[in-house]
This record gives C-alpha cells, structure tokens and sequence, in this order.
C-alpha cells in the first residue's frame, strides 16, 4: 500500500483531468460548493468543537444503541460523518441536476485545458486535503485497521502544513466563498 500522499497527489492529479475535460467554467462552480464546505465545517468546528465532537456524536449514537466506549472508534465515527459530508457535496456539486457554472468565455487555445486542469486539481487537493485535515485532527483513527500505514514518509509530513486549513484561516476561507458566490452572480 502506497503512503498517503500518493493517494494525495493521484486525487489531485484525477481530478485534474476531469477539470480539464469539464473546462474552467464548471470546475470553478464545484470549487465554490467546496470552498461554502469548507467555511460551513470552520464554523461548525467552532461551534462544536474538533477535540468535543467525537465524544458528542457517541452520546448521541447512544441512544441508538450504536455508542461505543472506545475513543478511536468515536473519532472514527467523527470521521464518517464529515467523510459523507464532504463526498456528498462533491457529488452534488458535480452531478446535480443544475450543476453551479461560472458564466464566463472560455479562454482560447490551450490556455483553456490548463485553467481547466488547474481548477480541477484545486478542486482535488480541496477535498483530498479536506479529508487528510480531518483524518490528521482526529488522530487518524483508522490506526485501528491493520491496512493503515502509521509511518508517515518525511514528504507526507510536509504536506501536511499545505492542508487547506492550514493554509487558510477560516476568515480567509469565508472571504474566498463570498468572492466566488460574488464574481458567480456578477458575471
């Protein structure tokens, strides 16, 4: 199994070309919803807490029956949840029925395929990098698995502080939203 900036790095590198078949125009509209996402879980973490949420999904799992007193399987279950959330937003945003695009003239010649991969592969690293932010703060609860390597190689902890969380504070993350949701209804 290959380490976790591997995995970072083909996410990227995928959804790159998928930006570049897509075009600019509708990968600039799913780097909005990521980039809403991304505010939304800052002001969540917020109001919830990051180091709490673990614990308070459990109780709540309780009263399913589904709780559990092992704390890595309550980061693990915090983990799913913003897993689905964050996979469910992508999907929505491209494969809705009236997927958000930017109303923009495509650039002509092949400047049009490079703004299309490089939206693309910044759509990649927003949700790759999303998930890794998420795993590393929970303290990678999947440690329980046996399939998980824990060994980070010395590239994938320096990748680490180019997470978008740790790139961007949240403030700057919801300024870049309203710029985006601007320049959408603007153009």
């Amino acid at each position: 199994m290959g380490g976790i900036e591997i995995y970072a790095l083909s996410v990227i590198f995928v959804l790159g070309i998928v930006g570049l078949i897509r075009g600019p125009a509708k990968e600039l509209g799913v780097t909005m919803a990521l980039v809403v996402l991304l505010a939304v879980l800052a002001q969540f973490d917020a109001l919830v807490g990051l180091d709490e949420l673990p614990a308070r999904l459990n109780d709540m799992l309780d009263g399913f029956g589904l709780g559990s007193d092992n704390e890595v399987k309550q980061r693990m279950a915090a983990w799913v949840v913003y897993f689905l959330v964050i996979i469910a937003t992508t999907f929505m945003a491209y494969h809705g029925q009236d997927t958000l695009k930017f109303d923009m003239k495509d650039p002509p010649g092949i400047t049009k395929s490079i703004a299309g991969w490089l939206a693309g592969a910044l759509n990649g690293y927003l949700i790759f990098g999303t998930l890794w932010y998420y795993l590393r703060e929970l303290d990678y609860p999947m440690q329980q698995y046996s399939w998980f390597i824990t060994q980070f190689t010395d590239l994938a902890e320096d990748m680490v502080r180019f997470l978008p969380q740790n790139v961007a504070s949240p403030l700057i993350i919801s300024a870049l939203a309203l710029g985006l949701l601007w320049w959408r209804i603007l153009k």
